[in-house]
């Protein structure tokens, strides 16, 4: 039996595919708009205070100019000039435009399409990394939240995003962004940068050089055109396209942009090796006031520093440290490189050298070959190789690379030595000093520092001999034991006994004391004057002790010199006290100032970026009078005839007669000096090891003064002679210089002490 089903015939419903739409559309409406807006209020509570925008005051670095206004240093994390986008250059501002934010004046902070794709992508992608920030959002990211990726953080973005437009013009929010954003190489907005990658200021930038500066915020080292040039390239012309598509150029700019050759001329660095002991003393100064605002905010500092001058000093320094050194011997290699292990090729050489810095004409080399007919060879850092001249003397490479000389002084294959460049152009080997120095040149009458050089090399040794160093000053002190003693009746043409004698006993626990004369050379009874000049150690003993200890050391100690390092005794006469260069080019301008002291300038002004003055310093420096205006005089006619007759005739070359100065050789020639003036400049030169110990047989006469001479001929130049004129209380007789009333006196033979007389007889008139 068959059964016979029934069929049912049922009608689906058929819901139209929009209206599915619309209802997913509303459930996920009620289900997670409250979610977002939740989420948004939450991060509303965190969020900063936007208008703090309008008081944000970037950091600046600290700049430092020469008086000439050159820029001679710059210190800081954030390389950054502010510019105001009025001044910005329209090129420049058209290719940021044009590949970080095309939409940038018609959004308001946000685009909506740019970020639809950015999420679209993140969530194909699985990832978080397409940001489609405006610069609005830029903005805010680098002002107020962090660089980390994430949704929460984008929120926080947009919502800042909204807050700036909300208080902000557009050009001021461009403004911030274009002063802000880091673009590599310290450089923080595109004045900075485009001062380190083309040398330019924004003005001068074409625009092809404003396209690569452009392709810089999205990845400032993927498309840094000094370490990557192609892809810059790459990066600069899609720029150069799109600023083509949104009709910022026209055809014949576009084609004259993208055919340019662009050249990277990186800033030249502003550490010149001449200047830096100057500048580190002006860093110090400034951070001692201002502490870590320092490197903020934006101080533009003028230095007295005679960029002119300030290489002659550096210069004829490092000359006669190299002189000095060369007389003193070789003294052996810097290092040797291990050749059983490794091959003298560029790349182990470069890797090795790393610890041996050139120094200015002194460069670093790696002996690569001595051959049997005395032909050396060595290479440098760079892979070139030289062939080394032989000179004869100390540094003849023919006999120190003899196999009879001890290894430390051998020159062989593997040894780091030094090198210079002869006038032919020859390589000669050359040897770095072991000893230091000091060079320091002052006005006399602003007291401006018109050069400082605190050492041979800054970068080997940032000790500042100019300021820091305390040196016995040997017979450099001797102007003030004179000048004190003239002061007590004791003049120029007074008679001192130059006897050798031992001027104090031998006691329990100490020996005795017989102060010598250089070269062992007596001349018994001379005068005051020719003792000076001949720089006579007994006759200065003699004349401190007639004028008394005590009185002699408290008028030395009115020019500033520090008590504690000048103890009571007669040896201070012979330089046993400890000064600096720097108080000693001070202490001796006043014999050349009438006897005023004035206190030595460094810094000029201090400068806001903005232009507000915050410092400046006297036209003319602080003045006080240390000594009369007569005594200076008769004190200043020695120190000129030491330069005339005594142990610094070599001065004479210069052809001046207002050449005025002292030598000075501390006990076993430890502390070698020459400190003098002439044409309005003081200057003192000082060289010795920073662990004191003989130069040998040298003295300063024949080391400083060189140095001090060939120095005063560049500085000198263009200065007039200092005329002086006989002050009316100094009268002259038998040839020499006496205060007027002591002839009233009647100062003579019977009234002094036993080892200094007065030539006078007792019935002058």
């Amino acid at each position: 039996m068959q059964i016979k089903q029934k069929t049912l015939d049922i009608k689906v419903l058929v819901i139209p595919q929009f209206v599915l739409s619309w209802l997913f559309f509303c459930g996920f409406f009620i289900c997670f708009v409250p979610v977002i807006i939740y989420v948004a209020n939450e991060i509303e509570k965190t969020l900063p205070d936007v208008a703090n925008l309008f008081h944000h005051r970037p950091a600046q670095p600290l700049r430092i100019y020469a008086a000439s206004e050159e820029l001679l240093a710059e210190y800081g994390e954030e390389r950054r000039e502010i510019v105001s986008i009025r001044e910005f250059p329209r090129a420049l501002k058209n290719a940021i435009i044009s590949i970080e934010d095309a939409k940038f004046y018609h959004h308001r902070g946000v685009d909506y399409s740019g970020v639809f794709r950015a999420v679209v992508r993140n969530i194909a992608s699985q990832e978080n990394s397409q940001g489609a920030s405006t610069i609005t959002m830029q903005v805010a990211r680098n002002m107020f939240l962090s660089k980390e990726k994430s949704y929460i953080r984008k929120i926080a973005e947009i919502m800042l995003a909204f807050k700036i437009e909300a208080l902000f013009s557009k050009d001021q929010i461009l403004e911030i962004y274009v002063n802000e954003i880091f673009l590599g190489e310290r450089s923080y907005g595109f004045a900075a940068a485009a001062s380190t990658y083309f040398n330019k200021s924004l003005s001068e930038l074409s625009i092809s050089e404003s396209a690569v500066l452009a392709g810089l915020p999205k990845a400032p080292s993927a498309f840094n055109p000094v370490a990557n040039y192609q892809r810059a390239m790459i990066r600069k012309n899609y720029i150069l396209e799109r600023m083509k598509e949104l009709n910022y150029l026209n055809q014949e700019e576009f084609l004259q942009a993208i055919s340019e050759e662009v050249k990277i001329t990186k800033r030249a660095n502003t550490r010149d090796s001449s200047v830096q002991f100057a500048v580190e003393e002006a860093r110090k100064m400034i951070y001692e006031h201002y502490g870590e605002s320092t490197y903020k905010e934006g101080f533009d500092v003028e230095l007295t520093i005679d960029t002119r001058l300030q290489k002659a000093a550096h210069t004829e320094l490092r000359d006669g440290l190299m002189r000095l050194q060369k007389i003193r011997g070789w003294e052996g290699v810097e290092g040797r490189f291990n050749v059983e292990e490794k091959v003298l090729d560029k790349k182990n050489i470069e890797k090795f050298l790393i610890n041996f810095p050139d120094s200015g004409v002194l460069k670093a080399a790696v002996i690569t070959e001595v051959l049997p007919n005395g032909i050396v060879k060595a290479m440098f850092r760079n892979g070139e190789v030289i062939t080394l001249f032989s000179e004869s003397g100390a540094y003849s490479v023919l006999e120190l690379t003899k196999s009879s000389i001890s290894r430390k002084r051998r020159i062989e294959k593997g040894t780091v030595v030094r090198v210079k460049q002869h006038a032919q152009n020859k390589w000669v080997l050359s040897q770095k000093p072991h000893m230091e120095g000091a060079m320091i040149a002052m006005d006399m009458q602003s007291g401006n520092i018109l050069a400082m050089t605190g050492g041979f090399d800054f970068s080997l040794n940032n000790f500042n001999h100019v300021t820091q160093a305390q040196r016995q000053t040997g017979s450099t002190f001797k102007p003030f034991v004179y000048g004190a003693a003239i002061e007590k009746g004791f003049f120029p043409g007074f008679i001192v006994d130059d006897t050798r004698r031992v001027v104090k006993p031998a006691q329990r626990g100490s020996a005795s004391w017989a102060p010598r004369n250089y070269a062992n050379n007596y001349e018994g009874d001379i005068t005051i004057r020719r003792a000076f000049i001949r720089s006579k150690n007994v006759a200065t003993v003699n004349v401190m002790e007639a004028a008394g200890e005590d009185y002699v050391r408290n008028k030395a100690l009115s020019f500033g010199f520090i008590p504690d390092f000048h103890p009571p005794g007669l040896p201070l006469a012979l330089g046993a006290g400890l000064t600096s260069p720097m108080h000693l080019t001070q202490a001796f301008s006043v014999f050349g100032n009438n006897g005023a002291m004035v206190s030595p300038i460094l810094i000029k002004s201090i400068r806001q970026r903005n232009g507000d003055l915050l410092y400046k310093a006297p036209d003319v420096s602080v003045r006080h009078q240390v000594i009369s205006e007569r005594n200076a005089f008769i004190v200043d006619s020695l120190l000129r005839d030491v330069v005339r007759s005594g142990t610094a005739r070599q001065a004479l070359r210069l052809g001046r007669e207002d050449v005025a100065g002292k030598t000075g050789t501390s006990n076993r020639s430890k502390d070698l000096w020459f400190s003098g003036y002439a044409g309005g400049i003081a200057a003192t030169t000082w060289i010795g090891y920073d662990d004191p110990k003989s130069l040998g047989a040298v003295t300063g006469g024949t080391i400083a003064l060189p140095v001090w001479i060939k120095f005063m001929e560049q500085a000198l130049s263009g200065r007039p002679e200092i005329q002086v004129t006989v002050p009316p209380e100094v009268s002259l007789i038998g040839g020499d210089y006496i205060y007027t009333e002591f002839l009233e006196k009647r100062t003579c033979s019977n009234s002094m002490s036993n080892y200094v007389r007065s030539p006078y007889s007792c019935d002058i008139k």
